[in-house]
This record gives structure tokens, C-alpha cells and sequence, in this order.
């Protein structure tokens, strides 16, 4: 059985049956060799690696193609102007950890990094939208290998929220290298420090992992959180 799940071995040499619109990344990227389904196996054959950008690009690119927004919007079964009592928020990126929170949709399958394990395979855009009495989130979650994706919203009401947090994250990853010569392709490993950021809301009696979304900073963010966090504290001084 290969990593991807489903394999062939009726030629007596294993294959991995993998979507060919993934595969480009898979090699490109990633550095998973589509045959073995080994990670750093094989030769890129003079392919040109995918860099970091270009990669964020195709991520935003289907992103865009979701529009997130009027998703959660229709998700939920609100209407926008019944939202307004701050700005929605939204909060995005990359899903980090160990597991590959699609698995249970489909095949099982890794959760990825990018050869210099900036990236993963995983993407997750969160709305959060503010009524008179709760919050109410939404997340989706996508798989750039495969067409996995997930919907989940989840009702929080302001009396039950203790308190908001921002982490900071730092993680070592292996950092690929690749260095094509007259000798072939020479792939050497190394280790990087990664920092990413997470938010969660503590809510008592909830389990504090599946209240934790990922998100990119900025200065926009920040703000809006500002305002969310003095929207809890008028809550509640009010009940």
C-alpha cells in the first residue's frame, strides 16, 4: 500500500494511483515520486522546481475560486446585513501539526510539505461573523493534491467565550535542497525553523483543539480582532 492510499501491483511493481492533475506538484514541489510514492525519490528528469511563491499563487488562485465569503454567507443561512454588529473577520492559512485533517473524507492521505517545508498541502480560510448574541464560524478546509475539501460552522454564543488567544508557532521541518549536475540530481536534507500563527477561542467544556484556526497576520487582522475582543468584553459586561 502506498502513502496515497490505493495502489496497483498487478505488473508485480507497485504504482500509486494519483489524480495526473496532481502530479506536477507531487514531483515539482513536494518531491514525492508519483511510481514509489517515496518522498525525495527518483530524478526531477530537468523539471524546474515549483518556488514558494509560485505555489502560494496556485493556492490563492483556487482560493479565489471558492469566494470564501458568500460561501460562508449561504453556509451558515444568514444574510449579510444581519452581521454587522463589528466587521466579519477572516482568518487564514496553512494547516500545520502532523495530520492531515481530510483524511476522514476520503483516502488516507499525508499531510505534505514543500521542499523547503514552508508550505503544506492544506489550506484553511475561516469567516467569523458577529450577531446581536454569538459569533458565528466558518471554515473551510481544501487539499491542493487532491479534491478534498471540507465545510464546518460552528455557533458560539459570547457568555461562553473566556477568551481569545494569537500563537506563535515555530516548527523544524526538513528543508530539501536540490542541486541538478552532469551526475544527475542531488537532493541533500537539512533542518529550518518555520514560525507560523494560530487562533483560538477558549470556550470551557469545549476542546481547545478544535477551536484553533489558522491565520496570517496583518495589520487589517489585527485590528478587527481589537475590535472583536472589545465586543466580548461589552458582552459581557452587559449580561
Amino acid at each position: 500500500m502506498s502513502i496515497f492510499g490505493n495502489s496497483d501491483k498487478s505488473d508485480g511493481a507497485e504504482r500509486v494511483l494519483y489524480a495526473p492533475e496532481y502530479s506536477d506538484l507531487l514531483e515539482r514541489y513536494f518531491l514525492v515520486d508519483q511510481k514509489s510514492g517515496k518522498f525525495g525519490a527518483g530524478c526531477l528528469g530537468g523539471k524546474k522546481l515549483i518556488s514558494d511563491n509560485e505555489y502560494l499563487a496556485r493556492v490563492m488562485d483556487r482560493k479565489k475560486k471558492f469566494d470564501t465569503y458568500n460561501r460562508a454567507i449561504s453556509y451558515v443561512g444568514i444574510d449579510s446585513s444581519s452581521v454587522q454588529e463589528i466587521e466579519p473577520i477572516e482568518l487564514h492559512g496553512f494547516v500545520r501539526g502532523r495530520i492531515n485533517p481530510l483524511s476522514n473524507t476520503g483516502p488516507e492521505r499525508p499531510l505534505l510539505r514543500g521542499c523547503t517545508g514552508m508550505y503544506t498541502n492544506i489550506y484553511e480560510d475561516t469567516w467569523m461573523f458577529f450577531t446581536e448574541h454569538q459569533m458565528l464560524v466558518y471554515t473551510l478546509t481544501f487539499d491542493m493534491l487532491s479534491r478534498s475539501i471540507k465545510d464546518e460552522s460552528r455557533e458560539i454564543f459570547y457568555k461562553d467565550v473566556t477568551s481569545f488567544s494569537i500563537n506563535n508557532m515555530f516548527e523544524e521541518v526538513d528543508h530539501i535542497q536540490v542541486a541538478n549536475g552532469c551526475s544527475g540530481t542531488k537532493i541533500t536534507n537539512k533542518k529550518s525553523i518555520i514560525k507560523y500563527m494560530t487562533f483560538r477561542v477558549v470556550v470551557p467544556g469545549e476542546d481547545s483543539e478544535e477551536l484553533v484556526y489558522s491565520m496570517t497576520y496583518s495589520d487589517d487582522l489585527a485590528r478587527k480582532i481589537n475590535a472583536m475582543k472589545h465586543k466580548l468584553r461589552e458582552k459581557k459586561t452587559i449580561n
